[in-house]
């Protein structure tokens, strides 16, 4: 191609024409600019290229890849969670049975043991199970007083099944329960097609009392094995990072939070009108958790703010803005992301009079919310901004999942151009 056809097809391509003010590349840095405020009251877990779990320190930024393939996911955000599992890591003497998870006496069904033959967690053991002549196993139990009846918890674990025993496992189950209420309910199932590697499993649950016991089955051929680790238990619909308790104390997982404000906000904003866009991604199939924020822009208050959350209870992601307290810069457009773990892509181009939202996601084109026209109210946006929270809202409200990528232009950008960006 000549260049005279390159020219000619950059000035038929709608996309701004001019740099972005912030660019926060995420993934491809994996590094923190130094303008953002990172807090992090504790440690957390996060996954390393080579596939290994590893742990942060206090204060110290995640950024996370994919276990399997090794991708650079971005910065992970996620709120506070205390894992009410007292020994969530594999602990004891490797060859002996493990500490304190599991329930006093002789273990039913099948034998259980500290290995080092896999490992996944941040103590470098795991939990090798060989199948006795029963199906199923009393593993672990929460401790009364520790959870809340009626509320809803999720469980997960992880489950590595060897390619050796691949044949034991074809057309069998590998199900964790709760036996206690709600006995033989199962929470989470193994896919036994899965060798060789580690799978996180995980399943919701409400117990009615304030006590349970956690039982692991499989109909696997007598003689079989697998492993197990990183066992959790945490109040909410969907499973976070893992908590590594140990020593037989619950650990919480403090809040992430980054911010900018100052000279560090102030020296790429403009007051009247941007467009910012970002790439992120679901991380778990189903409906998002109440207002999980995916930024937020304010005055040091939140009587006049941006920003874009999830609805309760749903798959859409929510645009918002007030002035003064209560009135409503714009209306409440709101965008599918559907319930799938997806990657996806977030536009919001405004100014003080006009605002456009798109999203796309990894299989489909970009989508416009209800209103992509200019809205009726014609509301003024407020100027005197001096703060973003990147992933949360004021310290709060965190998004649990990655952010990619943060980008900010200082012009609102046409509907077209905004389409563009997120093709």
């Amino acid at each position: 191609m000549s260049i005279l056809s390159l020219q000619k097809q950059s000035q038929n391509t709608d996309f701004p024409n001019l740099r972005p003010s912030l660019d926060l590349r995420f993934a491809l840095a994996k590094k923190l600019d130094p303008r953002i405020t990172f807090t992090r009251g504790g440690p957390g877990t996060y996954f390393g290229p080579d596939g290994l779990m590893r742990t942060a320190g206090v204060n110290e930024p995640r950024f996370d890849h994919d276990p399997i393939t090794g991708q650079s996911l971005g910065l992970l955000i996620e709120e506070s969670r205390t894992n009410q599992i007292t020994r969530g890591d594999i602990e004891g003497t490797v060859g002996a049975q493990p500490t304190g998870m599991f329930l006093a006496g002789p273990i039913n069904g099948q034998t259980a043991i500290v290995s080092t033959d896999v490992f996944l967690g941040p103590n470098g053991q795991s939990c090798k199970h060989t199948r006795g002549v029963y199906s199923d196993n009393n593993i672990g139990y929460i401790d009364s007083g520790s959870i809340t009846a009626g509320s809803t918890y999720v469980f997960s674990a992880y489950v590595y099944i060897p390619s050796s025993q691949a044949k034991n496992f074809e057309g069998k189950l590998l199900r964790f329960s709760m036996e206690s209420p709600n006995t033989g309910a199962t929470l989470a199932s193994a896919d036994v097609t899965i060798v060789d590697r580690w799978q996180r499993v995980f399943g919701t649950c409400v117990p009615s009392t304030t006590s349970a016991t956690w039982v692991l089955r499989t109909t696997a051929n007598t003689g079989s094995f697998f492993y197990t680790d990183c066992w959790q238990l945490e109040l909410g619909s969907l499973p976070t990072s893992y908590i590594p308790a140990s020593g037989g104390s619950q650990l919480t997982r403090s809040a992430d939070l980054a911010s900018m404000e100052g000279i560090n906000f102030s020296s790429w904003y403009n007051q009247s009108e941007g467009t910012i866009y970002m790439e992120l991604d679901k991380l778990y199939s189903g409906n998002f958790d109440a207002y999980r924020h995916f930024f937020a822009i304010d005055d040091g208050s939140s009587s006049n703010a941006i920003s874009d959350y999830t609805l309760p209870s749903s798959t859409f992601v929510t645009q918002y803005g007030i002035t003064n307290g209560g009135r409503q810069v714009f209306d409440y457009q709101q965008l599918n992301v559907g319930s799938s773990a997806i990657k996806y892509k977030l536009g919001h181009s405004l100014n003080s009079k006009y605002s456009f939202f798109t999203l796309s996601t990894q299989r489909g084109t970009p989508q416009l919310s209800s209103r992509a026209a200019p809205n009726g109210q014609n509301l003024s946006l407020p100027t005197n901004m001096t703060r973003l929270f990147i992933g949360n809202a004021r310290g709060t409200n965190q998004m649990n999942s990655h952010i990619s990528r943060f980008t900010y232009y200082p012009i609102q950008i046409t509907n077209q151009q905004l389409i563009n960006l997120t093709s």
